[in-house]
């Protein structure tokens, strides 16, 4: 669905590896630098985020994802609180000291990328997602997500093409086409 919206944005890519083990940190993928991808691009499933680019050669490409315990993002939750969203290496991942408010069982998140770095734009969606351990949180206010996808189980992946310069063009364009609407008023 992402593809056929901007078909020049995004590169389809095949799975090539997941790491092994009872949960992986990388996988790799079967596009490169030939096909125009580079370092830190997102790396999508189904819409969501799942990692970044973090190592290119010609032909493929290794992907860090989000659950990777050396992986670090600023997120949005439900639009408002900005945190940051830590892969714990276990197929999970966490926001650490949350005290933006109540939280039980029923409460649900959507984690979105939070644009305050140039590496990743605002509003790329990472999940609508539950507290896994509310016994983690009231103990030490951690937030712990299971993604709503199985690592093993994808067989391809949507790389996105963003730049700062299309980011920009498109804040330009929307705020000349406000400046329009409210010249005349």
């Amino acid at each position: 669905e992402m593809r056929q919206k901007n078909p020049s944005e995004f590169i389809a890519a095949d799975v090539a590896l997941v790491e092994n083990g009872s949960s992986s940190e990388k996988m790799y993928i079967n596009k490169g630098s030939a096909q125009g991808i580079k370092i830190n691009l997102p790396v999508m499933f189904n819409g969501y985020l799942i990692g970044k680019i973090s190592k290119v050669s010609d032909e493929y490409s290794e992907v860090t994802l989000l659950t990777s315990k050396t992986s670090k993002l600023s997120v949005v939750l439900n639009g408002t609180d900005q945190q940051i969203l830590r892969g714990n290496g276990n197929g999970t991942f966490s926001i650490l000291n949350y005290n933006e408010g109540k939280v039980d069982k029923n409460t649900v998140f959507n984690v979105e990328t939070s644009g305050v770095s140039d590496i990743l734009p605002r509003g790329i969606k990472i999940g609508t997602l539950k507290v896994t351990n509310l016994n983690d949180f009231n103990k030490m206010k951690e937030i712990r997500f299971k993604p709503s996808f199985n690592v093993f189980d994808i067989q391809s992946v949507l790389v996105y093409k963003w730049s700062t310069n299309t980011l920009n063009t498109e804040i330009n364009k929307s705020v000349e086409e406000e400046f329009k609407k409210n010249k005349e008023t």
